[in-house]
C-alpha cells in the first residue's frame, strides 16, 4: 500500500481527498496546510485524517508521495529537504497527469459496472424466454428493461405482419401516438431505412436529420432523439425496437450494443413463439387425428376383416408425428442454446481478432496486398484531390494560404509531373512534348504549388485531347509582359510557362468562366468528361498566389494553350538537413538559439522533411530519429522540449517508445505527441501522450498543440515592457506608479516622434498611446508604428479625453487594441486587458474570434460607438451586458487550456443560439463576453440576463463539479445607455460586472449611478 501525503489545502486538495480516499492501494497520511478553515483540512478532519501545520510534522509520518497542489515550489524544496529526498513530491504537471489517470480509472471503472449491469439485464431476460406464453407481456417487460438501460423516457416494439407495422408493446407515449397501432413504411422514411438496411439507426436531433425533420407524428409528439434498432428472424427484419428521447441527446457505444443484444432476443422470442405455434399446430391436427382414430375404432368393431390392416396404417401415422413432434421439440431447445452461444462469439472474434492484428503476429505486408493496398491509396488521392481542391480555395479566399518558396530546377519539376501523367498519357497513346529555352534554369518559387499548377493543366489538356493527339509543355522567359497586364510592369521579369494541346477546343463564350468555381465549358462536356470545375479555378488563385497571371487561347476542333507568367524572384538559399546526433536548426531569420527543440520520430523521409520544414518555420529546432531504439537515446541525450511520433517504426514500434519514455525518470516529463495513421488515441493517452494527430499532417494542429503545450510548461507569453507615448509628467508618472508595481518594465516618450524611435528599438510588450500629442497627429503615430515590420505587431491602447467618432474608430480597426478614457479607467481593468492578450491578441485575425467564433474585441468598439450614436439620434433604449464566468482561472488551472478552451466555445455557442436576430455577441476578453441589445427596454434586457446565467449553470460542462458551486456560473454586469460616452456606457456596465462578481458570482447586477456613488462614498 503507497503511503500518501497532500501538501496544501485548497480545493483541489479536497478534491484530491475525495478521489483517494476510496482507493484500497493508497493509505492517506496526512495533510498539509496551515490554514485551519481551508476546504481541504475540513473535509480531512471530517474523515479523520492527520493535518499538520509544519513541514517536519508531516515528513515524520514517513510518507512515500506527497502531493503539492499550492503551486509552491519552494515548499516541495522544503518536503525533499526534511525527508532526505527519501518521499517523491509530485507538483504542477505531474500532479494534473496523476489526477487525471486515476480519474480515468474511476470512470472505467463506473462503464465496466454499467456494462456488467446490462449484460446481467439481458442474460435475466434470456433465462425467461423458456417460460413465455404470452408474446405482448414479454415484450412490455423486455421495452422497460431496454428503456432502463439508455435511460430514455418512452419507447415502442413494432413488429411487421403482411407489409404493415403493428406496434405489439409502448410506453412513455402519449394516448394520440398509441392510437396509431398500423402503419405502412414509405421508401426513404426511418421504417423503410432501417427494415432494408438491418442495421441500428441513431438520430441525435429529430429537427435536423433528413429522415424525421418532416415526420408531423414525432414533431407533435415533441420527439426530439430516436433510437430504431432492427428485430431480425433467421436474418430477415421483422420489426423495430424504438427508443425516443424528448429531449436531443447521444446514445453511446455501450447503449446502443445493448439494445442490439435486446432486439436479438426479440427475434429469438419471435422464433420461439413461430416453433410453438407449429407444435400448437401440430397438437392440434393429433387431437384431430386422436379423434378420427375413435371413429376408426368403431369401424373396426365394425369392420373386423380389415382391423389389422387399418390399426397398422393408422400407428404409422401415429408414429410419424409423434417423430416430428419429438423433433420440432428438439429444435427449439437446440435453437436456444445455439443463440445463447453465437450472442457471445461474435464479440470473442472481434476482440481476440483484433489483438491478433494489432500484434502482428502473421508478418509483414505481401506483394499482392501492398499492389492492392497501393490502388487503395491511389484512389483515395483522387478522392482526396477533389476535397483538396475545395478546402484549397477556401484557404486561399480567406488568407489563409501559406506559400514556402524555394529554388530549384526547372527540368526536374516538370519531369516529375510529366512521369505522374504517364499512365493517363499511354492509355490514350497521347505523345508529349516538351520545350525548355537556354537561358531557362532554375526558378524560386513554392515547388508544390507550382507542380500543382501544372498537373491541373497536364490533366484537363490529356483529358480533351483524342487518342493519338499531342500536349507541348514548353518553358520561356517572357520578353514582353505587358501585352498580357493592363498596366505596364515595369521593372520585373517574367517566366512563361506554356500548355498546349491538340483536344476539342474551348467556345469563346466559354472562355469568359472556365477559371470560376464549379464552372466547366459546357453542359455536354461535363457529362462527357466529368469533374466538378475546380481545377482551373485553384489554378488561377495558385497563380496569382505567386503573383502571376493566366490566360487561355483556343479554336474549337483544334485546341488550346494555357499560359501562365511566374515573375523572377532572388534564389531562395537551401538549407541541409542533417542526420547527426545533435539538434538539426534551419537558418530562418526569426530563429533563436534558446528556440525549444523537438525530437521528431519518423521513418518516412518526406514527412521528416515536411515536419523539418513546419517546425523550424515555426521557430522551433528539430532533431530527428528513424527508428525506436534511436528515438529512446537521443531522447535522454537531448532532452527535447516535446516528441512528435510516429508508431509504425523500425527496431521498436511508436507504444514501446511511448511507454518506455514514460517509465524513465530522465525522460518522463517530456511531452509527446503521437503523429501516426494507426488510429489508436486511447492507447495512446493511456501510455502518457500529450495529444495526437493523425495523418497526413495538419501542419496548424501540430503547432497548435505544441503552443498548448508551451502555455501549460510555464512559457512566459505576457508584455514585460509598456512604452508610454505622453506628454504630460503627471500622467506619465501615474502610469508608472500603477505598472511598476506590477512588474513591467516601464519606458517614457513625450512626443509621438521619440515615441515611434522608442518602440523600434525597444519592441515593447505593448504601447499607451496618447490620441493628442504635441508634435504629432495620433493617426500620424499609430500609422507608422504599424507600417513598420519591427513594431507592427505590438499591442497599442489609445488613450483619450474625447469619445471618438464612429469613423474614427472604423479608421483605426486593425491598428489599435482597446480605447481608454484618460481620467477615468479603472486601474486594475487596465491591467486586466493588458493581461488579457496573453489569450487574445496572438490568435485574433480581423473581426472574428479564432477561437470561439463570434466577433472580436475589435469589432466590439466600432460596433458599440454606432449603436450609441445611433440609440442617441433617435431616443432608441440600448443596453450592453458584460458576462464574465466566475472563477474560471481555477477551472483552467486544474483541467488545463485545452478543456478550458472546449467551454469557452460552447459558452460562446449557448450566447450565439439565444440571442435576438438584431443582437451583437462578442469575445471581450479572456473568458468574458459582451452582448449588445439595441432597441431593448431595461426590463426585457434583465430578463435576457437571468436567461442567460440559468443557460450556462444548468449545462453540463464537463469538470464543472470541481467549482466552487459545483457548476460552471457567470457573473453578469447590465447597464442602459443614458447619455454617457461609449467608454463610458462600457464602464459602467464594468462597474456592475464587478460588482455581481464580489457579491459571491452566479448573479445579475444592473448598474445604479446612485448606488455607485452610495459605494465609493462608503469605501471611502
Amino acid at each position: 500500500m503507497l503511503r500518501v501525503a497532500i501538501a496544501g489545502g485548497n480545493i483541489g486538495a479536497s478534491a484530491l481527498i475525495s478521489l483517494l480516499k476510496g482507493d484500497a492501494n493508497i493509505e492517506l497520511i496526512g495533510i498539509y496546510e496551515k490554514k485551519p478553515d481551508a476546504p481541504g483540512v475540513i473535509l480531512a478532519k471530517k474523515w479523520n485524517i492527520p493535518v499538520f501545520d509544519e513541514v517536519g510534522l508531516l515528513c515524520s509520518e514517513n510518507p512515500e508521495m506527497v502531493i503539492n497542489v499550492t503551486g509552491d515550489v519552494h515548499l516541495s524544496n522544503d518536503i525533499r529537504l526534511v525527508s532526505g529526498s527519501k518521499t517523491e513530491v509530485i507538483e504542477g504537471i505531474g500532479a494534473r497527469f496523476l489526477w487525471e489517470i486515476i480519474e480515468k480509472q474511476k470512470r472505467a471503472k463506473i462503464e465496466a459496472f454499467k456494462t456488467i449491469e446490462n449484460q446481467r439485464v439481458i442474460f435475466s431476460l434470456l433465462s425467461k424466454i423458456g417460460g413465455i406464453e404470452q408474446l405482448p407481456d414479454f415484450l412490455e417487460l423486455l421495452l422497460e428493461k431496454a428503456l432502463a438501460l439508455v435511460e430514455a423516457p418512452a419507447g415502442s416494439i413494432a413488429l411487421l405482419e403482411h407489409d404493415e407495422m403493428r406496434f405489439l408493446a409502448s410506453r412513455g407515449l402519449s394516448k394520440k401516438f398509441d392510437a396509431h397501432t398500423a402503419w405502412s413504411t414509405m421508401p426513404g422514411d426511418i421504417t423503410d431505412v432501417v427494415l432494408r438496411d438491418k442495421e441500428i439507426l441513431s438520430i441525435n436531433d429529430t429537427l435536423k436529420s433528413d429522415y424525421t425533420r418532416a415526420n408531423s407524428s414525432l414533431i407533435e409528439e415533441k420527439i426530439r432523439a430516436l433510437l430504431a434498432c432492427p428485430v431480425l428472424l433467421r436474418d430477415t427484419a421483422s420489426g423495430i425496437l424504438f427508443i425516443n428521447d424528448f429531449k436531443p441527446r447521444l446514445f453511446t457505444e455501450r447503449q446502443k450494443a445493448s439494445l442490439n443484444l435486446l432486439a436479438g432476443l426479440i427475434g429469438i422470442c419471435l422464433d420461439r413463439i413461430t416453433l410453438l405455434g407449429k407444435i400448437e399446430t401440430l397438437n392440434l391436427q393429433s387431437l384431430q387425428l386422436m379423434q378420427t382414430i375413435e371413429n376408426k375404432t368403431r369401424e373396426i368393431e365394425e369392420l373386423k376383416e380389415n382391423l389389422e390392416k387399418k390399426v397398422t396404417v393408422r400407428t404409422g401415422e401415429l408414429e410419424k408425428i409423434n417423430r416430428e413432434l419429438e423433433y420440432a421439440n428438439q429444435l427449439k431447445g437446440r435453437f436456444i442454446a445455439n443463440m445463447s452461444h453465437e450472442l457471445r462469439t461474435p464479440l470473442n472474434s472481434i476482440i481476440g481478432f483484433s489483438d491478433v492484428l494489432l500484434d502482428r503476429t502473421f508478418g509483414e505486408l505481401s506483394d499482392n496486398q501492398e499492389r492492392y493496398i497501393k490502388n487503395i491509396y491511389t484512389s483515395g488521392k483522387h478522392l482526396l484531390e477533389l476535397i483538396n481542391n475545395i478546402l484549397d480555395i477556401a484557404k486561399i479566399e480567406s488568407g489563409k494560404y501559406e506559400m514556402v518558396y524555394e529554388t530549384f530546377l526547372i527540368d526536374d519539376v516538370i519531369g516529375e509531373v510529366i512521369n505522374t501523367m504517364k499512365p493517363l498519357v499511354e492509355n490514350k497513346f497521347i505523345e508529349i512534348v516538351t520545350a525548355i529555352g537556354e537561358n531557362i534554369n532554375s526558378i524560386a518559387a513554392d515547388r508544390v504549388k507550382l507542380k500543382q499548377i501544372l498537373y491541373n493543366l497536364l490533366s484537363n489538356a490529356i483529358k480533351f485531347t483524342p487518342e493519338g493527339g499531342m500536349v507541348k509543355v514548353s518553358v520561356a522567359r517572357e520578353e514582353n509582359p505587358d501585352r498580357y497586364y493592363l498596366a505596364p510592369v515595369p521593372g520585373l521579369e517574367f517566366i512563361r510557362f506554356a500548355v498546349q494541346d491538340t483536344g476539342i477546343g474551348i467556345s469563346p463564350e466559354d472562355r469568359e468562366r472556365i477559371f470560376d468555381e464549379f464552372e466547366q465549358a459546357s453542359s455536354s462536356y461535363a457529362k462527357q468528361y466529368g469533374g466538378v470545375g475546380l481545377g482551373l479555378a485553384l489554378t488561377k488563385k495558385l497563380v496569382e498566389l505567386h503573383g502571376g497571371m493566366i490566360t487561355v487561347e483556343s479554336t474549337i476542333g483544334e485546341g488550346s494553350t494555357f499560359t501562365f507568367l511566374i515573375p523572377v524572384t532572388s534564389p531562395v538559399t537551401e538549407t541541409a538537413v542533417t542526420g547527426h546526433l545533435k539538434a538539426v536548426s534551419l537558418n530562418f531569420p526569426w530563429m533563436k538559439e534558446e528556440a525549444p527543440l523537438i525530437l521528431v520520430v519518423e521513418d518516412d523521409l518526406a514527412t521528416v522533411e515536411l515536419l523539418t520544414l513546419h517546425l523550424t518555420q515555426a521557430g522551433y529546432k528539430v532533431a530527428h530519429a528513424f527508428n525506436g531504439q534511436e528515438a529512446i537515446e537521443k531522447a535522454k541525450t537531448l532532452h527535447p522540449f516535446a516528441v512528435t511520433l510516429d508508431v509504425l517504426l523500425p527496431k521498436k514500434d511508436g507504444w514501446e517508445v511511448l511507454q518506455e519514455l514514460k517509465i524513465d525518470k530522465q525522460t518522463a516529463d517530456i511531452p509527446v505527441i503521437i503523429h501516426s495513421i494507426v488510429d489508436n488515441k486511447d492507447l495512446a493517452f493511456a501510455l502518457g501522450a500529450a495529444d495526437y494527430l493523425m495523418k497526413p499532417l495538419d501542419k496548424e494542429a501540430l503547432i497548435g498543440k505544441l503552443e498548448e503545450i508551451s502555455v501549460s510548461r510555464g512559457k512566459k507569453v505576457l508584455p514585460v515592457s509598456v512604452l508610454i507615448i505622453e506628454s504630460e509628467d503627471e500622467v506619465t508618472q501615474n502610469f508608472k506608479d500603477i505598472f511598476e508595481s506590477q512588474g513591467f518594465l516601464i519606458y517614457t516618450a513625450s512626443t509621438g516622434k521619440r515615441g515611434i524611435e522608442l518602440a523600434t528599438l525597444l519592441r515593447p510588450g505593448v504601447i499607451l498611446l496618447n490620441f493628442t500629442m504635441p508634435d504629432m497627429l495620433g493617426f500620424d503615430v499609430i500609422s507608422e508604428i504599424k507600417e513598420n515590420p519591427s513594431t507592427k505587431d505590438i499591442p497599442v491602447f489609445i488613450l483619450t479625453e474625447r469619445d471618438l467618432s464612429v469613423d474614427d474608430r472604423i479608421t483605426l480597426v486593425g491598428k489599435i487594441e482597446r480605447i481608454v478614457q484618460k481620467y477615468s479607467f479603472d486601474t486594475k481593468e487596465l491591467i486586466g486587458h493588458i493581461k488579457e492578450l496573453e489569450m487574445l491578441y496572438p490568435k485574433r485575425a480581423g473581426l472574428i474570434d479564432d477561437l470561439t467564433g463570434v466577433f472580436s474585441h475589435r469589432y466590439f468598439q466600432i460596433r458599440l460607438a454606432q449603436e450609441v450614436e445611433r440609440a442617441t439620434r433617435y431616443k432608441l433604449p440600448l443596453n450592453l451586458l458584460l458576462l464574465d464566468l466566475d472563477f474560471f482561472d481555477q477551472y483552467v488551472k486544474n483541467h488545463g487550456d485545452y478543456y478550458g478552451n472546449i467551454t469557452l466555445k460552447k459558452v460562446a455557442e449557448l450566447l450565439r443560439k439565444n440571442i435576438r436576430g438584431s443582437d451583437i455577441v462578442v469575445r471581450y476578453g479572456g473568458d468574458s463576453f459582451a452582448i449588445i441589445l439595441p432597441n431593448t427596454v431595461i426590463t426585457a434586457a434583465l430578463s435576457m440576463s437571468n436567461r442567460f446565467n440559468a443557460i450556462i449553470k444548468n449545462y453540463p460542462f464537463i469538470y464543472e463539479d470541481s467549482q466552487p458551486k459545483g457548476h460552471i456560473t457567470a457573473s453578469i454586469g447590465l447597464t442602459f445607455l443614458d447619455g454617457q460616452t461609449t467608454e463610458a456606457f462600457i464602464l459602467c456596465a464594468e462597474k456592475a460586472l464587478a460588482r455581481a462578481f464580489n457579491k459571491g458570482g452566479d448573479r445579475v447586477e444592473v448598474y445604479s449611478k446612485e448606488q455607485h456613488e452610495r459605494e465609493e462614498v462608503e469605501q471611502y
